[in-house]
């Protein structure tokens, strides 16, 4: 006789089954979304053990110290950070027991010192382990900020003014020119002065403006970066053959497309001369293997006849 089924028993453990299976799927699910939050951080994440040791860190708090994810984890954070004076460590820790810590640390890299904000803060605990999250922001002053962009901008006027390839910035609304270098002002026989305010209709054929304007559309929308062969007129009228390569940026608030000009006038000249050469050699190569056939023919028929007179 077959014992009886405890069906309390079975439903309890189908019941914590259940709840194993759910609490598994929210820690999966919390990790997932964890991870994708921190990996597109612009901001440095950091995650400690109990003894302030990484035990993992995004790829932003890899990039503001310069080094590999491997050669940081594992480190004891205060370690890391090079952070000695142990009365604010203590005040640090000393925070962390009643919830969290926020404030200024200097670090000394191997090359130069910078500054970081730091937020640090429990976690709620993970199977009884404690573990802290930090997150840090470089701090820049003014004074550094501004030679930054000081800099920035010097290297741009040097790169724009000293490039062998024609320039032409272009406001992609209005599609008229804001800036042109050096370079695109003697390809198009303008003075600086003369193309700004000017616009895609003033430097290419009324003919073409159609494709142009649609060439011009689709790389500002990043659907291509070169048009080949498109042509332009010259102050002069003359029209000549550039690929132009764009790319787009932002100009006091306005998208514009940043077009670099290479003249492949002569390029196209002597494409289409080898084209009309080779074709030229084709035509006289078939009257060639056409001569050659008519000739074999009539040898053929010259042997026939000499055949016929001599029976």
């Amino acid at each position: 006789m077959e014992a009886p089924v405890n069906n309390n028993k079975t439903f309890a453990k189908n019941k914590k089954n259940q709840a194993d299976l759910q609490e598994k799927a929210f820690v999966t699910n919390s990790l997932v979304r964890f991870y994708s939050a921190t990996e597109h951080s612009f901001s440095g994440i950091f995650i400690l053990d109990k003894n302030f040791n990484i035990v993992y860190l995004n790829e932003a708090a890899a990039k503001n110290h310069g080094r590999a994810r491997t050669e940081i984890t594992a480190q004891n954070f205060f370690e890391f950070i090079k952070y000695s004076p142990s009365a604010q460590k203590e005040k640090i820790l000393d925070s962390l027991k009643e919830g969290s810590w926020e404030g200024k640390i200097q670090i000394n890299e191997t090359d130069k010192s910078k500054a970081f904000q730091f937020f640090i803060n429990n976690l709620p605990k993970s199977n009884d382990e404690k573990y802290f999250l930090v997150i840090e922001n470089e701090l820049f002053d003014s004074t550094f900020a501004a030679q930054k962009v000081k800099e920035s901008e010097e290297r741009y006027k040097v790169l724009f003014e000293a490039s062998a390839d024609g320039i032409l910035i272009a406001d992609i609304e209005t599609k008229k020119f804001i800036d042109a270098n050096p370079a695109i002002c003697k390809i198009l026989e303008y003075s600086r002065q003369e193309l700004i305010g000017l616009g895609l209709k003033d430097i290419h054929p009324p003919d073409k403006i159609i494709d142009i304007v649609a060439e011009f559309e689709a790389q500002a929308r990043g659907d291509k970066t070169l048009a080949e062969n498109i042509p332009c007129v010259k102050k002069s009228g003359k029209i000549i053959y550039c690929d132009i390569n764009t790319s787009l940026i932002m100009v006091e608030g306005k998208k514009c497309n940043v077009g670099f000009f290479r003249d492949v006038s002569l390029r196209k000249k002597i494409d289409e001369e080898t084209k009309e050469k080779n074709l030229e050699l084709e035509k006289f190569n078939k009257l060639i293997v056409s001569r050659e056939f008519k000739m074999i023919e009539l040898k053929n028929k010259i042997k026939k006849l000499e055949s016929h007179f001599k029976k």
